[in-house]
């Protein structure tokens, strides 16, 4: 992963967690996060797309490694909260409550992650983010991705949902439905087709940097966040994303602070997703089942998190990544054999 990108990954879910734990303190923090996730996916969707599984007989290669991705790490993550509403009975109720299904088109609903919205109980409550996710796996990942073209048409059709709800012609959200949430992910993908027009300076870097995530955490403090602040908050990122993309110290990938970025962006997907069991043992077991919403919660749940991701990181996604590498390598190792052979004059 590239380490900037994979830091800024990690900045996005460390915000989500902010606003869940302290939320007077980070108001407007988890929303701006989750559309900056969006719009991550993307643009990282675009780039596996493009240059790991161009070739359209990469495809079964591009969803099994996107499975991998999404599913073991939430599958082990839904498991442990539902051990812990087994053992601990009274996190299924209060502010942090783990959700149990209630029928089968529940239980099934949480395991496919498609329709994880809306009436459906949830098991963990955050994971609703990932049904867009997965929807535009497929959009992106499987239509438009390749073609710039394609992508910008994906664009300018999604933006065209985004101000029609925005200036109140339509009912659909942009924050919470997959329709509205579109014009985040378009707007990643139509980022990585032209990311070379976007890159910026190195002090414009570091302000635009500084713009966004004031917009996380300093802005709501003094207004309530409104979705115009949501979707404006996909053109700094743009900016921040395309820079990050670009610069030498990302290319080279290498060195300790590389190796500490890449394995904090690593620890970003398993920290979204384990937080919310954390922080309901906390609340339980230390505050008795009270909100306890402010700093000392943050300072408490936060370190425990971080730790338990990292955990994830290690022992669950690690071995993950090894079987991505190789089915990388397999569908790189059999694209190669095809063209040879296509490529070999008839006698």
């Amino acid at each position: 992963m590239n380490p900037l990108v994979g830091l800024l990954r990690f900045l996005l879910a460390s915000s989500v967690i902010i606003c869940h734990f302290w939320t007077s303190g980070a108001p407007g923090s988890g929303p701006v996060a989750v559309v900056g996730f969006f719009f991550i996916s993307g643009f990282l969707i675009t780039y596996i797309r493009v240059e790991r599984y161009a070739d359209i007989r990469q495809i079964p290669a591009f969803v099994a490694n996107r499975a991998l991705r999404i599913f073991p790490l939430y599958w082990a993550a839904i498991s442990t909260a539902l051990l812990v509403a087994l053992f601990l009975p009274i996190t299924q109720q209060g502010d942090y409550a783990i959700g149990i299904p209630r029928n089968a088109s529940d239980v099934l609903t949480n395991i496919i992650v498609y329709g994880l919205y809306g009436p459906v109980k949830q098991i963990l409550p955050q994971t609703w983010s990932l049904h867009p996710e997965l929807i535009f796996y497929v959009v992106i990942g499987l239509g438009t991705a390749p073609n710039y073209w394609t992508t910008l048409v994906g664009f300018i059709g999604s933006l065209g949902i985004c101000l029609l709800y925005l200036v109140g012609a339509i009912a659909i959200p942009f924050y919470g439905d997959p329709l509205g949430n579109s014009v985040a992910f378009f707007a990643g993908s139509l980022t990585y087709h032209v990311r070379h027009t976007l890159v910026v300076g190195a002090i414009m870097f570091v302000a635009i940097t500084v713009v966004y995530f004031c917009n996380h955490f300093v802005v709501p403090l003094w207004y309530k966040a409104s979705d115009w602040n949501l979707a404006l908050s996909l053109i700094p990122l743009a900016l921040i994303v395309a820079t990050g993309w670009a610069s030498k110290s990302n290319q080279a990938g290498k060195g300790r602070a590389a190796s500490i970025c890449h394995f904090l962006g690593v620890c970003a997907y398993p920290l979204f997703l384990i937080h919310w069991v954390i922080g309901a043992i906390t609340m339980e077991i230390l505050f008795s089942g009270q909100r306890p919403y402010g700093p000392l919660f943050l300072l408490l749940a936060g370190p425990l998190s971080l730790l338990a991701a990292a955990a994830m990181a290690i022992l669950v996604e690690g071995p993950l990544e090894n079987c991505r590498s190789s089915i990388r390598q397999r569908s790189i190792n059999s694209q190669v054999l095809i063209v040879g052979i296509e490529r070999q004059p008839i006698s």
